[in-house]
């Protein structure tokens, strides 16, 4: 049996809830056995990193969890990934934030 690993980045990850799904999954197909496994992730909110760390990286030193806001995030300096997620920016479309929803920035 092989075993292939998809790298990914998430944006505006948040506590993990979308990185959770993705290192729970696994797949069998034929002869490999399909899984992932976290390289970067970045939100603005320090809670919510501090989360991610500990629920997700906590004793992988070689995932990076970025706090800060993505417009001061140089993308191109991020070590390359096979795959990519990303949630909503919250303060928009969050109860407790703005809700400016699809008009916010």
């Amino acid at each position: 049996m092989k075993n292939k690993t998809f790298t990914i980045g998430e944006m505006y990850s948040g506590p993990g809830g979308l990185g959770l799904g993705a290192k729970l999954a696994k797949l069998k197909h034929l002869d490999t056995n399909y899984s992932y496994k976290h390289v970067w992730a970045c939100d603005n909110h320090k809670d919510s990193c501090d989360t991610y760390r500990y629920n997700l990286v906590k004793n992988d030193q070689n995932c990076i969890v970025i706090n800060k806001n993505i417009e001061e995030i140089d993308l191109s300096k991020l070590p390359s990934v096979d795959g990519f997620l990303y949630g909503f920016p919250c303060n928009d479309f969050s109860n407790v934030g703005e809700s400016k929803g699809l008009e916010g920035k």
